[in-house]
């Protein structure tokens, strides 16, 4: 019975992974770690003697503590790849920060806070509308 449950949760998971990427709710290159530690869940649930092989060859006497470990792992894994994500986009909003007070120091436009954000929320590709001071509207590609 707890394989089945298994089993149909791994296959849940992939299906919502999937819906999540279909909708662009998830980027492509995330839901890959996701989408494999689901099969993965699935592939286990069918054959769960797998455990059992890997754990006496690695020399663990109980194999659910294999699966404690293994998913440990893949959570210090995913939190060490959030952090690089994390400061990568932090640079990036440094980097933009800096050019629009270039820009702005620069006296050429006006840059209010109540600026327009055109795009697409979903895929984040956004272009910021600016209004210069001769008041024609001027694009910046983000």
């Amino acid at each position: 019975m707890l394989q089945i449950t298994i089993l149909v949760a791994g296959i849940i998971f992939v299906l919502g992974v999937f819906k999540l990427l279909i909708s662009n709710k998830i980027n492509t290159r995330i839901s890959l770690p996701w989408i494999a530690c689901s099969f993965l869940v699935i592939f286990l649930a069918l054959m769960p003697k797998i455990i059992d092989i890997v754990a006496r060859v690695i020399g663990i006497n109980y194999p659910p503590t294999l699966l404690f470990l293994g998913s440990i792992l893949v959570a210090f894994l995913l939190l060490i790849y959030q952090a690089i994500q994390i400061s990568v986009l932090q640079d990036k909003v440094r980097e933009l920060s800096q050019y629009l007070a270039i820009i702005n120091s620069t006296g050429m436009y006006n840059i209010r806070p109540d600026k327009t954000l055109e795009g697409d929320s979903s895929t984040g590709n956004y272009k910021c509308t600016i209004i210069s001071s001769a008041c024609e509207k001027v694009r910046i590609p983000l």
